[in-house]
């Protein structure tokens, strides 16, 4: 007849139409991140499984763990009084701190970590137990938000305001908890956010869902709004890199370079990838993206891996180290146009103009690899390979 939770959520009792009381808790709680794994086998007792190693640790707590996270090497757990942090290469030497009010949510980031409360409201702490800060704004209420509500990064933390008419996201900085600028407009209700975790500032994102299930980003520093998709019921970044899952049409898709939707949108197309072989079904959400990997939650409630292409990861990997030799090596092995496309795109961000002929001629577009050699041709560039781009293409481009 009636069913009611606690406020932690992980009890509940039931009424029944005969007079009798049902009550349970939640057990069997798992979480994964790369090569960890953990499970609350009961309200006191967490098994840590290290899959790489075969070695598997036991975690007993004094109080009903209430709340728990991992990623980012690093397990948090909530009790009702108090927080554990362990780095996952070191179980043993956790840190601990008090509680004043039950953990409501924790949201991880690489350098520190956020847990909400119904008292102390939004609290960001690092990962050796010392408090950053404590964003607050009128009108906020906490009972209010969820994970799709607040979002983290480690220099931005984004919270939606529940009381602001339309869709309203206010930011704020995770060193001191001041506001960043004014707070984000949408003229429709914001129901997902969620911030980029790679770069700095100047490149942080923010992508937000709408009532309309339409899919948009905005540059954090320049609040430059566009549209990257419509059907859309969940977004997730990549935990390590620019790259942008989401549930679009009931399909998993991939934008392996979402920024280039500020400059060409055409190039954008063809650094997207979208993996037909699955069908997800309604309301699935993506919970987890990270190395070549994103973790699924169905509308049923059934966890599902999906793999997706390890090229990007790569590609990502070695420009972060400088190598575009490299890189332009990688895609000529691999031979994927979108892989070339996001080498093209890239390579025109950090106007690497040699790079990027090579990447527009192996795709083919004759228009933006004439504009890069004739940018070349002014800049009094000796090494314009015209030569090699028109055996690329097989086209002449002057």
């Amino acid at each position: 007849m009636s069913i009611s939770w606690t406020a932690d959520g992980t009890q509940l009792a039931g009424a029944g139409g005969n007079g009798t009381l049902v009550f349970g808790q939640v057990v069997d709680l798992s979480l994964e991140d790369g090569h960890m794994r953990c499970c609350l086998e009961d309200d006191k007792r967490m098994v840590v499984q290290d899959i790489l190693s075969e070695t598997t640790d036991e975690l007993e707590f004094r109080d009903k763990v209430v709340k728990t996270s991992l990623g980012f090497g690093h397990l948090v757990v909530c009790t009702s009084t108090q927080c554990h942090v362990y780095g996952t290469s070191h179980l043993n030497t956790p840190h601990i701190f008090d509680l004043k009010d039950t953990v409501t949510m924790i949201l991880q980031c690489a350098r520190h970590f956020l847990i909400m409360d119904n008292a102390s409201g939004i609290q960001l702490y690092t990962y050796e137990g010392r408090q950053l800060c404590n964003p607050r704004f009128q009108g906020l209420r906490t009972e209010l938000l969820n994970p799709q509500m607040v979002s983290l990064s480690t220099d931005v933390v984004a919270v939606l305001d529940q009381q602001a008419s339309g869709g309203v996201v206010r930011l704020f900085d995770t060193a001191q908890g001041r506001p960043v600028g004014e707070p984000l407009s949408h003229n429709l209700e914001v129901t997902e956010i969620s911030l980029s975790q790679a770069g700095g500032t100047a490149e942080r994102q923010l992508s937000f869902i709408d009532r309309n299930r339409d899919l948009y980003i905005v540059s954090v520093a320049k609040r430059t709004v566009a549209k990257l998709g419509s059907m859309v019921d969940s977004a997730f970044w990549h935990d390590t890199t620019g790259m942008l899952s989401a549930m679009v049409d009931q399909k998993l898709t991939l934008w392996y370079y979402p920024n280039e939707i500020y400059g060409d949108k055409q190039l954008l197309l063809k650094t997207k990838y979208t993996k037909t072989e699955v069908d997800f079904g309604k309301a699935a959400k993506i919970v987890l993206f990270t190395n070549s990997k994103c973790l699924v939650r169905r509308g049923d409630g059934a966890l599902v891996t999906v793999a997706t292409s390890p090229y990007p990861l790569m590609l990502y990997a070695l420009l972060g180290a400088g190598e575009w030799d490299k890189a332009t090596r990688l895609c000529r092995f691999i031979r994927d146009p979108s892989i070339w496309a996001t080498l093209a795109a890239l390579a025109m961000a950090a106007k690497e103009l040699n790079c990027a002929e090579v990447a527009f001629a192996a795709i083919e577009e004759v228009d933006k690899l004439q504009f890069v050699l004739k940018v070349r041709s002014k800049r009094g560039d000796p090494g314009v390979c015209r030569e090699g781009a028109r055996r690329s293409t097989g086209r002449r481009l002057c």
